[in-house]
């Protein structure tokens, strides 16, 4: 849905915001799309504004490799690059041209089905995502096909790194004391963290971290 908060201008002037539209296509798209963009008279399914770029494509980009879906513009009925490194599988366009047969319309179903699991996810049903593929995982096992229950398993171990907590940078311009919260709330995950290792600490002042860059493999930095 899309909500312009009355006294939130930064959420309000969403001209330039991008929201994650799905086509109602018999195989719907997954697209990116400005709200000028936004199609009024088709019903498609919109979720945003999304107050951050960056975190949008973080999203969909997690999302992809848990439930692979096509990006492909134009389906002319050769399988996009994506579906080589298993970010599009079952690809539309290699089986849209194809006649009416129980393995074409198997294909169509795959895909339908990953479409309504990605849009659960956005709706926020992610746990009934993740039974259906814990059931899944379980019924591959259970034929001791363990190569596809291996990939289902990643998919869930992905599915729940999705479910960790992500921070919009965008809050921090609503409310400077976020970020402070924020901190907080970091230390004291990291403390009790510590303390599960015996770690003899009864608080934390700060987290420091250091990058070390090398330019070639030489310079170390």
């Amino acid at each position: 849905n899309i909500h312009k908060p009355k006294y939130n201008i930064i959420a309000k002037d969403d001209k330039s915001r991008l929201y994650i539209q799905i086509t109602r296509e018999k195989f719907p798209r997954i697209e990116l799309v400005r709200f000028s963009q936004i199609n009024k008279t088709v019903k498609n399914f919109i979720f945003g504004p999304f107050t951050s770029d960056k975190v949008v494509r973080s999203l969909l980009s997690g999302i992809r490799r848990i439930v692979p879906y096509c990006l492909q513009k134009i389906r002319n009925g050769k399988p996009c690059f994506y579906t080589q490194i298993g970010l599009c599988n079952p690809c539309p366009s290699e089986f849209i041209f194809l006649k009416e047969n129980k393995s074409r319309n198997q294909l169509a179903i795959i895909y339908r089905q990953n479409i309504r699991k990605i849009k659960n996810i956005l709706e926020g049903n992610i746990y009934r995502v993740k039974i259906q593929l814990e059931k899944e995982m379980q019924r591959l096992a259970k034929n001791e096909d363990f190569e596809k229950a291996a990939l289902v398993r990643n998919q869930i171990h992905l599915l729940n790194w999705l479910l960790q907590k992500k921070v919009d940078p965008m809050i921090y311009l609503q409310d400077e004391q976020k970020i402070y919260q924020e901190i907080n709330q970091e230390l004291e995950g990291l403390l009790k963290i510590l303390q599960k290792y015996d770690a003899h600490l009864n608080s934390l002042a700060r987290i420091e971290c250091f990058d070390v860059a090398n330019l070639g493999s030489q310079y170390a930095t």
